[in-house]
Formats: structure tokens, C-alpha cells, sequence
């Protein structure tokens, strides 16, 4: 087996979640690519809040994540990326179907099947429902939005999921309604603010601020 080799100077470690939404960002770092020929990628994916550690840790020069509540306490300077909104996923017979909306306040009694705690969406998702007044009724546990649907549609409970999840996966058996009080998921690209980058990571920096803009 080869070993891997040693990385180009120029290379630009970059970490991200999955399911990016409707960020090109393959177009970016072609167009980068363009500009700066030599310049290198490595691409690599996690959770949001291990990307959080692992730029803090020097492992990584940019991240890509939705936005934990604490974010403002990490040491990061931080470019909006987009501002997507969850959804209530409910079987076809739910009361809420018949609305255009589902109201979190009047689901103290609901089941919940809730991303894991490893997920930012989790700590998202229970403080909307400590302010909706109730602590939810967390029947499962599950790591993929995939999961979570297919749960849904065997009848276990609700769900709230990000708008881009759904754009991957198949939901025709369920019904989707928007929050009455609406909740977003906030996704940033992030870099440490106490490392000096080299020209070709400011450089970077400064072409996806351009193309965000």
C-alpha cells in the first residue's frame, strides 16, 4: 500500500458537514483553483461540533458547520453562509396536517425523534421546545436525517429536520409543515482568529467572502 504523500505547501485543509444545501461549493474552489493553479485541497467531513474542535485544535485552516449557540465563545472569525429553516415531518393522519403550519407550542405530548446529542440540531431543536414551554418526549435517537424519516413514516413520533436534509431524501409518504414560530439552522465558514495564514489561505479566505457576497 502507498503511503500518502507529504502535503503540497500550498495545501488548504478544509472541513465540513454533510449536505451543504445549495452551496456551490465545488464551483468555488474550481474558480480558486483557476486564479491560484498551485494551491491544493484537502476536504474531509464531521459534525458540526467537531469541526468546532478541530479548528480550535489547529487541524483544520477553515470549517464549514451550522453554527452551535455558543459560537460567539470560540475564538473564530466567521463568514455567513446561509440561513435555512426546519421543518415538522408528520404522518399523513397527524392533526397538524390539515394546517399550513405546525405550532411547537401545542406539542408538549408529542413523541420526538431527535438527532443525537453529537449534532447541533439537537441543542437547536430542545431549546425550541424549552421555550415552546416543554421539554420534549425524545422517543429516539438518531445520527441521520434518513433515519429519522424512516422512523416518522413507521409511526414512532415527529420529527424536525433542516430544509436541505429533505432535499436528499425520499418523503412523498409524509407530510411537511413549516414552524408556526419559525426555527433556522445557521451555517458559517470559520477560521481561528489567532493564526497567521499564509497568503494562499487569505487568499482563499477573501475569494469565498467575494463570491458569498
Amino acid at each position: 500500500m502507498k503511503k500518502w504523500q507529504k502535503p503540497h505547501k500550498h495545501t488548504i485543509h478544509i472541513g465540513m458537514i454533510m449536505g451543504l444545501g445549495g452551496l456551490p461549493l465545488s464551483d468555488f474552489l474550481a474558480a480558486f483553483n483557476t486564479r491560484y493553479p498551485e494551491a491544493r485541497f484537502t476536504l474531509e467531513h464531521h459534525l458540526s461540533k467537531e469541526l468546532c474542535h478541530m479548528l480550535t485544535e489547529g487541524q483544520l485552516d477553515f470549517a464549514i458547520f451550522a453554527a452551535p449557540q455558543n459560537i460567539h465563545s470560540y475564538p473564530f472569525e466567521i463568514l455567513p453562509i446561509q440561513q435555512e429553516p426546519f421543518l415538522a415531518l408528520l404522518p399523513p393522519l397527524h392533526p397538524s396536517a390539515s394546517t399550513n403550519y405546525f405550532d411547537l407550542t401545542l406539542a408538549k405530548k408529542e413523541k420526538f425523534i431527535f438527532p443525537t446529542p453529537e449534532n447541533v440540531s439537537y441543542d437547536i431543536l430542545l431549546k425550541a421546545c424549552e421555550d415552546a414551554g416543554f421539554k420534549p418526549d425524545i422517543v429516539s435517537y438518531c445520527s441521520g436525517a434518513a433515519n429519522r424519516i424512516d422512523l416518522v413514516k413507521a409511526g414512532l413520533g415527529i420529527s424536525i429536520v433542516s430544509e436541505s436534509a429533505l432535499r436528499y431524501h425520499r418523503t412523498e409518504d409524509l407530510v411537511i409543515r413549516p414552524l408556526k414560530n419559525p426555527v433556522y439552522k445557521h451555517t458559517i465558514m470559520a477560521r481561528l482568529q489567532t493564526t497567521m495564514p499564509s497568503s494562499y489561505k487569505e487568499a482563499f479566505w477573501k475569494h469565498i467572502q467575494q463570491e458569498l457576497s
